[in-house]
């Protein structure tokens, strides 16, 4: 009965030990993403202005 009990916890230790390196992973692709779509905008931005300035 015992050995279900350790084995459950290496189980779920083993997941945590998975999800963590996940988990910044995801927030680390998550911020940069943000990066570049606010970089993206910014160029969207100044070509539109250029587009307009040229009366285009």
């Amino acid at each position: 009965m015992m050995a279900g009990g350790i084995s459950e916890a290496l189980v779920t230790t083993m997941l945590v030990a998975v999800a963590i390196p996940i988990m910044l992973a995801h927030t680390f692709l998550s911020r940069r993403v943000d990066h570049v779509i606010g970089d993206m905008e910014e160029k969207a931005v100044a070509l539109t202005n250029i587009i307009m300035r040229n009366g285009h």
